[in-house]
């Protein structure tokens, strides 16, 4: 009955009217800003009077509020290949989430979100990421200033969430209940034509309790990441030069001596950008350092092409993704080589979420369909092989399985359809279907095919 009631209580609270050059919702929701809605002509829809409260005792001071309501029904046979269980399990997800953002012109900020995450049982056990009955999932300051016309610093302390250039090293989990967080510092300039971001922060470490979440000392992340963005080069168009270390007490993998402290650095490139129909994002970098008495010399390659068809019905994108993350060759070298993705969107490849990418290659075409402007239906096809074969299949969040080390290199493949309808901009439903079948390497281990099956409705304001 309460999934039932989701839909209809969302539609209640929406509005139909856009304004023009109206605010969009974002997927982080601190980039968002709502003061043009200040003017009282422009707020078109029931609940815009909370997107702009002047604070009047304060001149130049607003308060911005906002939330998210999601469900989300998950159901899977054999889950990631069979490795967490055999049978079928199934999760109702709900999330909710509150925030305040409190603005002083363009010179400070605070940003405030709580949130609270429920979940029914699973047959094979809970996910960290599926409860925590209220924390605070954001909560950072802002300082900000004009170095000259065109350039602008930002200082950031305190915890947010981070998505930086292509989500693939650092980004939130959108579809697990618990989206990802980091305690840390940030300094982020402005300029005409490109961007710079300094950063130090470590994950946040989750409990299910209240307020009892805190900073992972296990994990830490630094580094600098750098885009020119169309100012500087074609429009539509993005390069972008970074630096990232990382650190991670008692890492795991496959290679001797499985469990050690691991320190890695990361130097990257990335160019992505979209011309006469065409699209592209391509990124690779290298990735060295020590993991226990061991040298790391890693690597990965990541594409991402598609062409749309713009005065074809429906709108089609063709699009293909090829990928190759290293693997380790030689498991007792001296040399791990392993690629590690740091903390990558999730999911990565499919909604099914069954594969981390370490270790593998995989082709995967899709194509893209708007039935309507509001709906869009992307059909793919995925096929995965470790990189070396001597080296472990990895799954999510980069757990080496056991007896996968040494097996066929070929993981196996994965069908997927996904859709999504935006009722309204602020009401979206979406559902995705993937079935996987376990290729020669995962069986010889014990692994087997399954299917996955997920439904969610979110309302945001």
């Amino acid at each position: 009955m309460r999934w039932a009631l989701v839909p209809a209580g969302m539609i209640c609270l929406a509005g139909m009217a856009l304004a023009d050059e109206r605010p969009e919702i974002k997927l982080l929701r601190w980039q968002e800003d709502w003061r043009s809605l200040c003017d009282p002509k422009k707020q078109t829809e029931r609940l815009d009077p909370l997107k702009c409260i002047p604070i009047e005792r304060v001149p130049g001071t607003t308060l911005t509020l906002g939330g998210e309501y999601r469900e989300r029904y998950e159901a899977a046979w054999n889950p990631t290949f069979g490795f967490e269980g055999n049978g079928f399990e199934d999760v109702l997800l709900t999330r909710l989430l509150l925030h305040g953002d409190l603005r002083y012109k363009d010179r400070a900020r605070v940003f405030v979100q709580l949130g609270s995450y429920f979940a029914t049982d699973r047959e094979f056990g809970a996910e960290e990421t599926d409860r925590n009955d209220l924390d605070l999932q954001q909560g950072f300051l802002d300082l900000s200033g004009k170095i000259d016309d065109e350039t602008r610093l930002t200082l950031r302390g305190g915890r947010h969430e981070m998505n930086i250039g292509s989500g693939r090293l650092i980004s939130v989990r959108e579809s697990p209940n618990v989206r990802r967080a980091f305690d840390g510092g940030r300094a982020m300039l402005e300029g005409k034509g490109y961007t710079v971001d300094v950063l130090a922060v470590r994950p946040i470490e989750l409990h299910p309790g209240v307020f009892d979440d805190e900073t992972d000392f296990t994990l830490g992340l630094w580094g600098v990441y750098g885009s020119l963005t169309t100012a500087a080069l074609p429009k539509g168009q993005t390069l972008d030069l970074y630096y990232l270390g990382f650190e991670h007490d008692d890492a795991e993998f496959a290679s001797f001596p499985g469990v050690a402290d691991e320190l890695r650095h990361s130097l990257g490139v990335r160019y992505a950008g979209k011309q006469n129909g065409f699209d592209w994002d391509i990124e690779a970098l290298y990735q060295f350092g020590d993991f226990g008495p061991n040298d790391i010399s890693a690597w990965t390659v990541a594409s991402d092409f598609g062409y749309t068809f713009t005065n074809v019905r429906w709108t089609p994108r063709l699009g293909m993704k090829a990928n190759i993350a290293s693997g380790d060759d030689d498991l007792n070298d001296g040399t791990l080589e392993t690629f590690n993705a740091l903390f990558p969107k999730l999911p990565y490849f499919t909604e099914a979420n069954i594969i981390y990418p370490a270790n593998f290659i995989d082709v995967h075409p899709q194509i893209t369909l708007h039935p309507r402007k509001d709906l869009e239906v992307i059909f793919g096809w995925d096929v995965l092989w470790k990189e070396e074969e001597a080296d472990a299949f990895y799954a999510p969040p980069l757990v080496p399985v056991d007896g996968t080390a040494g097996t066929d290199s070929f993981i196996g493949h994965q069908a997927a359809v996904e859709l999504e309808y935006e009722i309204t901009p602020q009401i979206t439903a979406a559902a995705a279907y993937v079935h996987f079948w376990a290729g020669d390497g995962l069986e010889e281990a014990g692994g087997d095919d399954g299917d996955f099956v997920a439904a969610w409705a979110s309302f945001k304001f």
